[in-house]
């Protein structure tokens, strides 16, 4: 096999998950809990959010315009491990972008909706990959938008 013990593997499971959430924390913490993304949330987004509070362009995936802020949204969630659950189904411009469903689920807020699914296993499948793309996604949002680490 390529390790050379279960705790070995295990080790590295850990570092590599700990690593990607480390990123994934500069990028978005959703500081209450409430799976919407607000200005006031920690992170790069949020402050992408904070730019332009009343425009909902740069994180809508529903119009023809492929935003930086929308790609970097797009890898944290291919990178997301199940410690951030919150970037597989995340809110955007709640209250202000209309609902993105004919019939929401009681509950949920109106807002833009984004859905995925776990791809990267806790970053087990080419961990080195999704750093590479969380650190460049960071750098992208910090060059892009003028933000602040």
């Amino acid at each position: 096999g390529c390790h050379n013990s279960e705790t070995e593997a295990r080790n590295l499971f850990v570092e590599n998950r700990d690593s990607i959430n480390v990123l994934l924390d500069l990028l978005w913490v959703d500081d209450d809990v409430n799976g919407i993304m607000d200005a006031t949330d920690s992170g790069l987004l949020p402050q992408v959010l904070a730019l332009s509070p009343t425009d909902t362009t740069e994180l809508d995936p529903r119009d023809q315009k492929v935003t930086v802020a929308e790609g970097v949204f797009w890898n944290a969630q291919i990178a997301h491990t199940s410690e951030r659950e919150y970037f597989a189904g995340a809110l955007f411009y709640v209250g202000l972008a209309g609902e993105d469903e004919d019939d929401p689920p009681d509950g949920i807020p109106d807002g833009i909706e984004w859905d995925t699914h776990e791809a990267s296993g806790d970053g087990v499948h080419n961990p080195d990959f999704l750093k590479q793309l969380l650190e460049a996604s960071i750098e992208a949002l910090i060059d892009t938008y003028g933000l602040t680490p």
